[in-house]
């Protein structure tokens, strides 16, 4: 049997994405293993896949050294341009070690493509939100503009795609001035990565409007998400792209629960803000208030709340009976009860609420939730807030609506039955993808 390894990155999100499919491989008798930083590896073995620590990706998230300490800035700058050489050593031996017959790569590791291309290693990225290709009908994910047919809703789209065409150029703008006044940045260090590996970088490098993406035209790209999902395209998709389904693991491992200890009521709110630090600021605290708020002793409702944070969890500890917070919960364990689910919209979340037939509110933040809600709203699945401006009486009777609204749960059941019908994605077919795109020996 094959040896396959995901390379993926330390961010929780885009692991639990990549598990169903890489257990699916493990059970068709492949031996699956991963490549990471710590918490990856740690949190990889959870799932008993083997696992290795891969120093050189750490590069990836210090290329973009903060221009306003400029002393720190080039001293990184100096230790990066030293360690980028390195890699093709680095991935000769892991190679050498683990013999991969196919490298799934995450998208925020896929800059060291060129490395393993040259030792002849067959691959494919994985792409866990929805697709980013330039479409005129489609907003950029980065964009909470939901598509209306007319003039006005082609303006909106159209002003969408503009803003973060702009917001990405000033992304390439600071790289410009990091490599001037700092010699370092993630422009440059794809370049070399690609320059040493003798990796046409620039011909095959797919430009798209977000600073965090990474996508190589002629990698196969697999997205993990229903197409039933997506908006519509005009444009015919890239002969490269392939949506292989939700792949959502409705059973992974998750740590024990009991419901015994919890006063619960007719309906169970589940609110779950992700595991990205970066969405716990001062907004998501107070908003996390204003949900209390809104069914702090209700007779009818149990509100459990999962805030990602100890400290923010003893904070937020409300006196009432029905609301119950924690650091984290397992999430699934949770859906399998509830009825309405308040999400941050990442891309897990929202597969996880449909496969488990809850209806989402979501309250977006940052990266791929703003367009995962206008998703949510365009097919009719759920309801989108703010978190800034909802007051206690909003957020309450947005999930009342998603409560009692037959439309919403007819749309839900149909979008589960659709992604239901996906098959898993078997170790012949991404072989096949991978050397249908020359990214093969």
């Amino acid at each position: 049997m094959a040896t396959i390894v995901f390379a993926v990155t330390n961010h929780i999100g885009h692991l639990n994405a990549s598990y169903k499919l890489a257990a699916d491989l493990r059970a068709a008798g492949h031996r699956v293993a991963y490549w990471s930083g710590d918490v990856g590896v740690a949190h990889a073995a959870s799932w008993g896949f083997e696992a290795e620590n891969v120093s050189f990706f750490a590069l990836r998230d210090g290329v973009v050294p903060r221009l306003a300490a400029l002393p720190s800035a080039r001293a990184l700058a100096r230790e990066l341009e030293a360690a980028v050489p390195r890699v093709p050593e680095a991935a000769a031996a892991l190679v050498a070690r683990w013999k991969p017959d196919l490298l799934i790569f995450d998208p925020f590791l896929l800059c060291f493509f060129p490395a393993f291309h040259a030792l002849a290693v067959p691959a494919v990225a994985i792409n866990e939100k929805p697709l980013l290709d330039a479409d005129p009908q489609v907003p950029p994910y980065t964009s909470t503009v939901v598509p209306r047919t007319g003039w006005r809703g082609r303006v909106q789209t159209l002003a969408a795609r503009a803003y973060w065409h702009m917001r990405y150029m000033q992304f390439v703008a600071v790289s410009n001035l990091q490599d001037v006044f700092v010699g370092a940045s993630a422009h440059r260090m794809w370049r070399r990565l690609g320059h040493q590996a003798n990796f046409p970088v620039e011909r095959h490098w797919l430009r798209r409007p977000a600073p965090f993406d990474f996508c190589l035209r002629n990698v196969p790209e697999l997205v993990l998400f229903g197409s039933e999902l997506e908006l519509p395209r005009s444009k015919q998709l890239r002969p490269q792209v392939h949506y292989v389904g939700p792949c959502t693991s409705l059973e992974r491992p998750e740590p024990p629960w009991s419901w015994e200890a919890l006063d619960l009521r007719k309906y169970v709110i589940l609110c779950a803000l992700g595991t990205v630090k970066a969405g716990r600021g001062r907004t998501a605290h107070r908003f996390l208030r204003r949900v209390i708020a809104a069914f702090a002793d209700d007779p009818n409702v149990s509100l459990i709340m999962a805030v990602g944070d100890p400290d923010m969890a003893a904070q937020l500890d409300a006196a009432a009976n029905n609301v119950h917070v924690f650091a984290s919960v397992p999430q699934l364990k949770i859906l399998a009860r509830a009825d309405v689910m308040i999400t941050h919209g990442g891309a897990n979340s929202i597969k996880e609420c449909i496969g488990s037939g809850v209806p989402p509110l979501v309250y977006p933040a940052r990266a791929d939730q703003p367009g995962n809600s206008a998703r949510v709203l365009y097919h009719g699945i759920g309801l989108r807030g703010s978190r800034r401006w909802d007051t206690p009486r909003q957020i309450r009777r947005k999930v009342m609506r998603l409560i009692d609204d037959d439309a919403i749960r007819r749309n839900l059941a149909r979008m589960r039955e659709s992604f239901a019908r996906y098959h898993d994605v078997d170790y012949a077919t991404l072989l096949e993808y991978a050397r249908g795109a020359g990214m093969s020996p």
